[in-house]
């Protein structure tokens, strides 16, 4: 199941908060439950912190369609 980690929610606020943004998103870690292998779901849209005029500027992000990372 879906866990966050400590302070996540607080995390994503204040970069929503930091400037007039539509939304804010993190990454997403996947846990394999047979073995416990971790792995970053679309880690090329969350490799560094960064700050997008609108999608247009990525239109990859159309494709991550999880709720957990918003």
């Amino acid at each position: 199941d879906d866990e966050l980690p400590e302070r996540a929610v607080e995390v994503l606020l204040a970069a929503h908060r930091e400037r007039d943004l539509d939304f804010a998103m993190g990454a997403v870690h996947r846990v394999r439950v047979d073995g416990g292998r971790r792995t970053t779901w679309m880690p090329h849209l969350v490799a560094e912190r960064r700050t997008l005029d609108g999608v247009e500027a990525d239109p990859r992000l159309f494709f991550e369609h999880l709720s957990t990372s918003k």
